[in-house]
């Protein structure tokens, strides 16, 4: 069981859509959460994909997950894949250095992110996907990253994602994947 954050919070939930068994059902706030002391608590994990917009997770759609899993009191873990990819400098979007998405989750882990190959995921009530172009140019393929997504999937686990994140999804889970629910937002 790996070591989680518990944050200071109130009763309470974000308000983010998450995709639960089916990427037909999608559900407002958090399903099965734990209730302790008055206070619903989620035990996630967060996957990030390296650290940046253009070759791994997007900076500030980490931080807000951080933010609001700290503020609501849910306990939560940080994982990546330790593989090498190719990188991107983003002053000129020009390719870089292949470096290791691990090492460069590590910089927004807040120094406990973890291999996801060695986490025993079913303590997790929830897994998060902050945005990135990284999450599609790294993970796409990715055996351990499927295996992962399909964990959540069997168990009726709510995924949540953001940005690039709902890309991702749309691409390893179901094409349709939250097309309703934008038209709806369409003028």
């Amino acid at each position: 069981h790996p070591p989680l954050h518990r944050g200071a919070g109130h009763c309470g939930g974000p308000s983010a859509r998450l995709v639960s068994k089916g990427s037909e059902q999608v559900k407002a706030g958090l399903t099965r959460p734990r209730r302790r002391k008055g206070v619903y608590q989620m035990n996630a994990l967060v996957l990030l994909a390296g650290c940046g917009l253009g070759d791994g997770s997007c900076v500030e759609e980490v931080i807000l997950t951080y933010t609001v899993l700290d503020k609501y009191g849910h306990s939560y873990a940080i994982a990546a894949v330790d593989m090498d990819v190719p990188s991107v400098d983003h002053r000129t979007e020009a390719p870089g250095p292949e470096r290791n998405v691990l090492t460069e989750s590590a910089r927004m882990g807040r120094g406990r992110i973890q291999e996801l190959s060695a986490l025993d995921l079913e303590p997790f009530d929830a897994l998060l996907l902050p945005g990135g172009i990284g999450l599609i140019s790294n993970y796409r393929h990715c055996p351990q990253v499927l295996s992962c997504l399909d964990h959540f999937l069997r168990r009726g686990k709510p995924i949540g994602a953001m940005c690039a994140g709902i890309d991702f999804l749309r691409m390893t889970i179901g094409r349709d994947l939250l097309l309703e629910e934008a038209a709806q937002l369409s003028p």
